[in-house]
């Protein structure tokens, strides 16, 4: 039992570290200095190495250790095909669902994005926020399929509010009001383009950032 809370300690860990870009595509991961790390033994440390790698976030490579793998421009384009289908369709799922109550959780994670003090907790809320659109829809299958992918979706988000530039976080604030805006009107055909306008404004800066 305390082998497994330690396995998922280290892999929730270490995973958050490669998604904040505190491990960095390329970097190589030793099992000893990370159990020193997390103050853990290494077998758990192992046990979480290959969940990672089965899901595809390092490739384990014998007399070296845990690389991390790379977010190529194919991955990333691949993401936002994938995003540019699905998240106007969760918009459009939305219909007639946004009641008072619903309206004032949209104000409020608004607020909290706008008053974050850090990148990771802009992104943080930014996540929370796409995954209540999903959640609301009422689909319990593709709220797990949209959680198994937004993982990747939160790591390219963070490489689009790039730290050296100053305008694509409020940029992209400025762009989930309008989205909440539409929403409280239940204006889902206005929200909708709003949210492909979010999704490619979103690429265009990460590409412009590579």
């Amino acid at each position: 039992m305390a082998e497994n809370l330690f396995g998922n300690k280290a892999y929730q860990e270490i995973k958050s570290r490669i998604l904040n870009e505190i491990y960095k595509s390329g970097e190589v991961l030793n099992e000893r200095k990370l159990a020193e790390q997390l103050k853990i033994s290494r077998t758990p440390i192992r046990e979480a190495l290959k969940l990672l790698e089965g899901e595809g976030w390092i490739k384990i490579v014998p007399w070296k250790g845990a690389v991390i793998s790379e977010m190529t421009l194919q991955k990333i384009e691949e993401i936002f095909q994938i995003r540019i289908v699905i998240e106007p369709a969760i918009i459009e799922l939305l219909q007639n669902k946004i009641d008072y109550k619903r309206r004032i959780i949209l104000d409020k994670l608004y607020e909290q994005q706008k008053n974050a003090k850090t990148k990771k907790e802009f992104m943080q809320i930014d996540r929370k926020l796409h995954m209540t659109f999903v959640e609301w829809t009422d689909n319990a299958l593709l709220y797990e399929m949209v959680k198994e992918l937004n993982d990747k979706i939160y790591m390219v988000g963070h490489k689009a509010i790039n730290p050296d530039t100053s305008t694509r976080d409020m940029e992209s604030l400025e762009e989930h009001k309008r989205i909440i805006e539409a929403l409280k009107k239940n204006d889902i055909l206005s929200a909708k383009n709003l949210m492909i306008l979010h999704i490619m404004e979103t690429r265009r800066n990460l590409l412009k950032n590579l």
